[in-house]
């Protein structure tokens, strides 16, 4: 009877597929995470936006703020965060005005920007 010792060839392949799988498997599955947390932070910020937009088509025309940087709640879900607002005279006509809301955040050291904009007119939307 002969005592072998070591693996097998076939052994040694099987065992780096099933490893190339598991690392495979991970790195995908980190990706998807990734992704997920930028879609929802992507979708956060959109919502925040639009509703900063909504809020201002409910102010008289004559009352809309000049441009500078708001606060809302929800944006403390998000690193690093900066919101602003844009009012500004459209084609140099003081009877419309367009509206921009930014939202700005850090994801993984990089800047992701939300843009919003709207137009709004002395007599309404």
């Amino acid at each position: 009877m002969k005592n072998n010792q070591g693996f097998t060839l076939i052994e040694l392949v099987v065992a780096l597929g099933l490893m190339a799988i598991a690392l495979f498997g991970y790195f995908a599955v980190l990706k998807t995470v990734t992704l997920t947390r930028f879609a929802k932070h992507q979708a956060l910020a959109y919502q925040v936006a639009i509703k900063k937009i909504e809020e201002l088509k409910a102010v008289p025309f004559g009352s809309l703020p000049v441009s500078g940087s708001f606060i809302d709640s929800a944006l403390s879900a998000l690193p690093q965060v900066q919101a602003n607002l844009t009012v500004a005279n459209h084609g140099g006509s003081a009877g419309i005005k367009e509206i921009t809301a930014t939202i700005s955040w850090q994801e993984n050291g990089i800047t992701k920007n939300v843009e919003v904009k709207t137009m709004l007119t002395s007599g309404g939307i």
